[in-house]
C-alpha cells in the first residue's frame, strides 16, 4: 500500500511537471540558436572551455565527427550540451545516444542532460533517465550498446547520432550507427579514449572521411592556466599519480593522459586485444571447467631493489586466479608470506592436521616456482626446500633461473625468453584468463622481442623495459614463471603449437 508521504511526493513531482509544461517555450524560439552557439550556451549558462567548443563547432560544420581524449577533460559532459543544442534547435529532430554500459548512459550523459535541464526552467521537453521527449517525431534517446543490433525506425532529417565511449562499444553499433544517417543532413558524433591499436575505432581514428580532434590532459585549464579552472577535470595531481604508478612511457600514461593510441608493432612481445580478451575470459569463467581439479602453481619473483616488488602469480590451468605483490620485505620475510599465501590457497596447515591417507581429499599438491636469478642464487629455494611443512608433504619447490639456457636452446636464447613466449603464444590463442590487473597488461604489451644473429627468440634487455615503464616488469616475470610450457599437460595443448 502506498504511503501517504509517498502520495504527497508524487504530486509535488506531477504538480511539478505541469508547471514546468505551462512555463516552456515554444520550440520554434530556438531555432535562431542553430549557428549561434554562443548565443545557445549563454541561454543554457554553461561555460564551455576551449576544446570543448571546438566539439562542438565540428559537428555544427562536419557531417562525421570523432574525439578520442584523454580520461576526466569533459568529453560526456560537451556531449549533453552538444545533445540539448541539436533538439531545440533542429525541429523535427532526433538523437540516438549509444554507450557500452547503462551506467555511462543513465548516471553520466542523461545525468548531465537533467543537470542542464534543472538550469533553465523553461526549458520544452520532458527529460527522464534515458531519454528527452519533446513529441512523437522529437526525441533523444539513450541505447546500451547490446541492445543496438535492432538499430531501426530512428531516421529523420535531422538525426545526430552521438557514441559516447566509442572504444567500448561492439562492431555492430558501428554498422547500425551508419545505417541509421543516410539523410544528407544527418550526422555522428564519437567520443571515446584511445584503446587497443586495432578494431574498428582506431580504424575510425585514422580514416581521413572523419573529422577529428584530439584532447589530451595537457590541453585542459588545469594544467595550461591559459583558462579559468574547472574543479571537475583532471588535476595536475592525477597526471603526477598515473606517471608515478605506471611510468610515463607506458601504455596507461600515454592513453589516459597523451591520448595516444598504444604503439604496436612487430617486435611487441603481446598485443591489448589479446590481453583484453584474456580478461573477459577470466570474468565470463569460461575457463572454469578445463581448471576443476587442476593443481595449483605459485610462481614468486622476489623483488631485488628497494622499488621494486615482489609478485606472487597463482595459476589454475589456463587461470591466473590472483596476482598479488608486496614489498619491504627481506627475502626470508617475503618467502614466509609466500608459505601464508600458498597455505591460504591450498589448505597445507589442513593437510598436516588429518593423516596422510586422507590429504588426497584436499587435491593435488601445488607447485611453488621461485626466482633464483638477478643475484639471489639458490639461496631462497633451499630455503623452502628445509621448510618443514614444505619437507612433511612433499611439496614441489622448482627453482627459475631466467639467464639460463631455455628447454629449447634451438629458438631461445634463455629460459626467460622462452617463458614470455610461452605466455604470448597462450595469449594470442584465446588459452588464457587474467585478472582484470592493467599493471600486468601494461608489462606484457611494453615488452619488446626479437633475434639474435643466430635466429633465437630473445627478449630486450630488462633494464630498457624498466627505463621505458619506470618500474620493473614484476607481474608479467611472475606470470610468464608461472605458465610455462609446462602448462601444456592441463591445458591439453602441445607445444608443437606455440
Amino acid at each position: 500500500m502506498t504511503s501517504p508521504a509517498a502520495l504527497e511526493q508524487l504530486r509535488d513531482d506531477l504538480g511539478a511537471l505541469v508547471l514546468r509544461h505551462e512555463r516552456a517555450r515554444s520550440v520554434t524560439e530556438f531555432a535562431r540558436y542553430a549557428d549561434d552557439l554562443n548565443g545557445f550556451a549563454a541561454l543554457l549558462g554553461v561555460h564551455l572551455w576551449t576544446k570543448q567548443h571546438e566539439v562542438w563547432q565540428a559537428v555544427h560544420d562536419h557531417r562525421l565527427v570523432r574525439v578520442r581524449s584523454a580520461q576526466s577533460v569533459g568529453k560526456t559532459y560537451v556531449a549533453a550540451v552538444i545533445i540539448v543544442w541539436w533538439l531545440l534547435t533542429h525541429a523535427p529532430s532526433k538523437v540516438i545516444a549509444i554507450a557500452g554500459t547503462e551506467k555511462q548512459i543513465r548516471d553520466q550523459l542523461f545525468s548531465e542532460i537533467r543537470s542542464l535541464y534543472a538550469r533553465v526552467e523553461d526549458l520544452p521537453g520532458d527529460v527522464h533517465v534515458q531519454g528527452l521527449e519533446l513529441g512523437p517525431d522529437h526525441f533523444a534517446r539513450g541505447l546500451v550498446g547490446v541492445e543496438t543490433g535492432t538499430l531501426t525506425g530512428f531516421h529523420s532529417r535531422h538525426l545526430l547520432v552521438v557514441i559516447d565511449e566509442a572504444h567500448a562499444v561492439k562492431p555492430f553499433v558501428w554498422d547500425g550507427a551508419f545505417r541509421l544517417v543516410s539523410g544528407a543532413a544527418n550526422k555522428i558524433l564519437a567520443i571515446g579514449n584511445p584503446g587497443p591499436s586495432a578494431g574498428r575505432w582506431f580504424e575510425i581514428n585514422q580514416s581521413p572521411a572523419w573529422h577529428g580532434l584530439t584532447i589530451s590532459a595537457l590541453d585542459t585549464p588545469n594544467l595550461t592556466g591559459a583558462e579559468p579552472a574547472i574543479p571537475e577535470l583532471v588535476s595536475q595531481v592525477s597526471i603526477d599519480d598515473l606517471a608515478r604508478e605506471y611510468g610515463i612511457g607506458s601504455p596507461t600514461f600515454r592513453s589516459a593522459v597523451l591520448a595516444e593510441f598504444a604503439e604496436e608493432s612487430e617486435e611487441q612481445l603481446c598485443r591489448r586485444d589479446w590481453c583484453d580478451r584474456a580478461i573477459a575470459a577470466w570474468h565470463s569463467g569460461a575457463f572454469e571447467p578445463l581448471a576443476q581439479g587442476q593443481p595449483l602453481t605459485f610462481a614468486l619473483d622476489i623483488a631485488r631493489f628497494g622499488a621494486d616488488h615482489s609478485a606472487l602469480a597463482v595459476l589454475q590451468g589456463p587461470i591466473v586466479r590472483e596476482l598479488l605483490t608486496w614489498h619491504g620485505y627481506d627475502t626470508m620475510q617475503t618467502l614466509e608470506r609466500l608459505m601464508q599465501e600458498v597455505d591460504k590457497r591450498a589448505g597445507l596447515q589442513g593437510r598436516l592436521r588429518v593423516s596422510p591417507a586422507k590429504r588426497a581429499g584436499f587435491g593435488k599438491l601445488p607447485t611453488i616456482i621461485v626466482d633464483a636469478g638477478g643475484g639471489l642464487g639458490a639461496g631462497p629455494v633451499d630455503a623452502l626446500h628445509r621448510h618443514p611443512v614444505i619437507q612433511e608433504l612433499g611439496v614441489p619447490v622448482e627453482e627459475f633461473n631466467g639467464g639460463r639456457a631455455a628447454n629449447d636452446p634451438r629458438r631461445f636464447l634463455n629460459a626467460r625468453a622462452e617463458r614470455y613466449w610461452y605466455t604470448r603464444k597462450r595469449l594470442e590463442l584465446g588459452q588464457l584468463a587474467l585478472p582484470p590487473e592493467p599493471k600486468l597488461v601494461d608489462e606484457l604489451i611494453s615488452t619488446k622481442w626479437g633475434r639474435n644473429e643466430r635466429g633465437l627468440i630473445k627478449l630486450e634487455p630488462k633494464d630498457e623495459l624498466r627505463l621505458r615503464l619506470g618500474r620493473s616488469p614484476d607481474l608479467a616475470d611472475a606470470l610468464s614463471m608461472a605458465v610455462g610450457p609446462e602448462s601444456r599437460y592441463s591445458l591439453g595443448c602441445s607445444t608443437a603449437a606455440l
